[in-house]
């Protein structure tokens, strides 16, 4: 993150407050590693922060296939971070991230069209 391997130097969120983060959605891929590279900074100091943040990068590791297609998913249903609101693009990932494993997609496919775009 130092050398801007992951993130652009001018990504808003390159480096969150923990504040930012917190009002994050917490199960986003992308919020995970914001998470993970913050708790690397008290890494030197902080054990604990350390192992928190290989937990995280293993989480995100293990999951990525299902977690980033469920926020897809969720984010074409939904409307958010800058995509067009599409029901039926937005089944289409959510029923790949079920198929997976996704307890949270198999829920949100579960939710009559009318309700789950709330």
């Amino acid at each position: 993150m130092r050398h801007g391997a992951y993130y652009p130097q001018d990504d808003p969120l390159r480096d969150p407050t923990p504040a930012a983060l917190a009002a994050m959605p917490q199960d986003d891929p992308d919020v995970q590693i914001r998470t993970a590279f913050a708790l690397e900074k008290t890494a030197a100091t902080n054990r604990a922060s350390y192992r928190r943040a290989l937990d995280i990068y293993r989480t995100v590791r293990d999951r990525r296939e299902i977690d980033i297609r469920f926020v897809l998913g969720r984010n074409l249903l939904t409307g958010a971070n800058g995509l067009p609101r599409n029901q039926a693009e937005a089944r289409v990932w959510l029923g790949v991230a079920a198929e997976r494993g996704s307890q949270p997609a198999k829920a949100l496919l579960a939710t009559p069209p009318a309700q789950a775009s709330n």
